[in-house]
């Protein structure tokens, strides 16, 4: 029986350490949103939230976004396309907080918060955005789901939270928690040959060469 290797975090540049977005494709149509590092002040939240500042839950840096349910839904949307092994069940989620002076609802399903895997919204339900400012105050927005007989998987994180008024959320430390795919090792036989077919054309450009 082959043993399977650990499960690790596929994505690229999980918590935003770059201090940018490198890895991800941004989207959605939030009105602000930026990578930034601890204590943060999001100018543009509204006031009925008081002040409201970005949290880091781990490393330097997270990501922050403007968001309301009302009258237009606002969202930030985050993207990966990541290699898979089949057949492997797959953690996927992220970090969230909320440091303002009062808390929010979150629902889940494909028009507010969700997780969408190749498509398909994976979340639902409705919990609570609690006010803190530590590490420890961030919430884990999570699910689980199946690889089937896919090679690859496209996962949105579609962000997304509070009523009328604009809030500042932060969310850091993304993950998507699968057995890493190996390289595809080159058989002996077409290493060989090809060091041959090498040796051929250096031998020839060394003859060519005393001509």
């Amino acid at each position: 029986m082959t043993a399977k290797a650990a499960p690790v975090n596929l994505l690229v540049n999980p918590g935003f350490e770059t201090g940018d977005y490198s890895g991800w494709i941004v989207g959605g149509n939030t009105t602000g949103n930026a990578v930034v590092t601890d204590g943060t002040l999001i100018t543009e939240a509204s006031s009925f939230f008081g002040p409201t500042y970005s949290n880091v839950r781990s490393g330097d840096y997270s990501s922050y976004h403007l968001a309301r349910a009302e009258p237009t839904i606002e969202s930030l949307t985050l993207t990966q396309t990541i290699m898979v092994q089949q057949n492997d069940t797959i953690d996927i989620g992220f970090w969230l907080g909320n440091d303002s002076d009062r808390t929010f609802g979150i629902s889940f399903s494909d028009i507010w918060l969700q997780i969408f895997i190749d498509d398909v919204g994976l979340l639902s339900g409705h919990t609570e955005a609690p006010v803190g400012s530590n590490p420890s105050d961030f919430i884990q927005i999570m699910g689980s789901f199946n690889t089937g007989n896919r090679t690859s998987i496209t996962a949105i994180y579609q962000i997304q939270g509070s009523g009328q008024a604009r809030a500042g959320i932060s969310v850091d430390d993304f993950f998507f928690i699968g057995e890493q795919v190996s390289p595809v090792p080159i058989p002996a036989a077409v290493w060989l040959f090809g060091s041959a077919l090498l040796g051929f054309f250096g031998l020839a450009k060394v003859r060519s060469s005393a001509v």
